[in-house]
């Protein structure tokens, strides 16, 4: 969920007007008299509104992630996403360098905020859309902060991706995983054409 701040800036009413003759074909002159008036009469939020729940659209339908901890041991992920020992847990090692390009670290936040002039301006130019982007796909809330989980963002849902120089070191399996998973994956493991550590949480 995201939260919007609609408490106009000497900016906001020129951004709103821009979108208003971008987006909804109206003349300069009519787009910057509807901004006034908007912002005049705390109408800002009805007009802003639909610009959100596209780009929250946007962000669902066409944009793919991938989340990883950072930690094989982690008591919650095991908890959270391991089938509480039931799973399985593929390490992948991630070089330093490609933290913050194809890798990105998540923030945890009291809240996903954005100011109504973010929201106006990544309308208007997919260049400056960054700050938005980055408020909808690398925040959580603070409760989930004990994950310390990074991501990779696709520009596209569904795609196949290598991670430049990051392979995987180790299969970690869960205490309770049932002795006929452990012994199936030991088996994939034994068939590899590369050695790779199994080990148990």
């Amino acid at each position: 969920m995201w939260a919007c701040d609609y408490a106009p800036t000497y900016r906001t009413e020129g951004l709103l007007a821009d979108v208003l003759h971008r987006t909804k074909a109206r003349s300069a002159a009519d787009a910057v008299y509807l901004a006034h008036v908007a912002i005049e009469h705390s109408r800002l939020e009805a007009y802003a509104k639909p610009v959100l729940a596209l780009l929250q659209a946007r962000c669902r339908d066409e944009i793919g992630i991938i989340s990883f901890g950072t930690s094989g041991t982690n008591p919650v992920l095991w908890q959270r996403y391991g089938g509480e020992g039931f799973g399985v847990c593929v390490e992948v090692e991630v070089l330093d360098y490609l933290i913050g390009t194809q890798i990105r670290e998540v923030t945890y936040l009291d809240r996903k905020s954005l100011h109504i002039d973010q929201v106006l301006e990544a309308s208007l130019d997919t260049g400056t859309a960054t700050s938005v982007y980055r408020v909808a796909l690398l925040t959580k809330p603070l409760r989930w902060q004990e994950e310390c989980e990074v991501r990779f963002i696709s520009k596209r849902q569904n795609v196949s991706i290598k991670l430049d120089a990051s392979p995987i070191r180790s299969i970690i399996l869960g205490r309770a995983l049932p002795s006929e998973m452990v012994d199936e994956v030991r088996g994939i493991v034994a068939n590899l054409d590369y050695s790779l550590e199994v080990r148990n949480a």
